[in-house]
């Protein structure tokens, strides 16, 4: 059996458009500048923004060659199609952010081995964890943010679908590190009824 392989994949995409989609995340209100404030001042609030913390210490803990198993579905109560892949994680910018480079085989129907890269990050003013993902497979950039919520990540965002011509569908990733050598990304999507399930799991190993 031909592999099938993470977000954004052939896969991927059919499962996300076959649901209804959950309400959109409400748009941030950005905090007036004060009215008056010295470049003193200015240039305390830019580095208290622009400073690592225990957020980007967190995300540094991933850093290392990870194994890759996973599985994904088209529908909820479809039968799994399971997939391998390798991945390595390092921090970039002073340890501002993260980066995973995921590399597996060839998907069925695609013209080449799945590569996806994956950018992750803490945003100190809006206080939510980042992610913006590309693959090989679609022009296209996924971006997602949400809080910590329990024992994991929960990010939110829209992707482009190209089987509606482009347009914003929304998107689900959670992140649930398990210990120093293990953690679990997990994708969803909701039925017609609207009923969220997972689409796709994938287990990293530490190599």
């Amino acid at each position: 059996m031909k592999n099938h392989l993470l977000p954004l994949s052939t896969v991927a995409l059919l499962a996300f458009s076959c649901r209804s989609s959950p309400e959109a995340p409400a748009e941030r209100d950005p905090k007036p500048p004060p009215a008056e404030i010295s470049m003193e001042d200015a240039m305390v609030l830019v580095m208290e923004a622009a400073m690592p913390g225990a957020p980007h210490a967190k995300l540094a803990t991933l850093v290392g060659n990870w194994s890759i198993t996973g599985r994904s579905r088209m529908a909820k109560g479809a039968p799994w199609n399971e997939f391998t892949a390798d991945a390595t994680a390092q921090t970039i910018l002073d340890g501002r952010f993260l980066t995973m480079d995921i590399r597996g085989s060839q998907t069925e129907g695609m013209p080449q081995a799945y590569r996806g890269f994956a950018v992750f990050g803490h945003d100190n003013l809006t206080g939510e964890f980042t992610q913006l993902y590309l693959t090989n497979y679609s022009t296209a950039a996924r971006r997602l943010a949400g809080p910590i919520e329990g024992d994991s990540i929960v990010m939110t965002g829209t992707y482009a679908n190209p089987m509606f011509g482009g347009a914003e569908e929304p998107a689900k990733l959670t992140l649930t590190l398990e210990d120093d050598d293990r953690f679990v990304w997990r994708e969803y999507a909701w039925t017609e009824d609207g009923e969220e399930y997972v689409s796709i799991e994938v287990e990293h190993a530490r190599r």
